[in-house]
């Protein structure tokens, strides 16, 4: 059997994902709420602690409460883990004046006073 096949055999697709945010930072952890990706069933949820050196030194400045991240887990010969948080969307300057006048239109078509109904 080549290196090849076996290295395909070791690394390929992850066993589980789970979908993750953050729900509390501590010094040295944090716990987050995990459910499993694309699972509609509500008993999948569960909340863990997370040691912050778990978490890769590109994604250190991403932890935050609501972050949003991927824990991907495989099995077989050589079990591991890792943590793959969301990054922000670039938005263009002209996106954000579009989304600026969208944002002005809709709070001005909005009604507070209840009166009027």
């Amino acid at each position: 059997m080549s290196l090849n096949r076996i290295l395909k055999g070791i690394f390929c697709s992850p066993t589980i994902k789970l979908v993750g945010y953050i729900i509390e930072i501590d010094k040295l952890t944090f716990r987050a709420n995990l459910r499993e990706r694309n699972s509609d069933n509500p008993g999948t949820d569960e909340i863990r602690e997370f040691n912050k050196s778990e978490v890769r030194k590109k994604d250190k400045q991403l932890l935050a409460i609501g972050a949003v991240f991927e824990w991907k887990i495989w099995g077989g010969s050589f079990p591991f883990s890792r943590l793959e948080f969301a990054r922000p969307k670039k938005v263009s300057k002209k996106e954000v004046k579009k989304i600026e006048e969208w944002a002005k239109r809709l709070y001005e078509g909005l009604n507070f006073d209840n009166t009027s109904q």
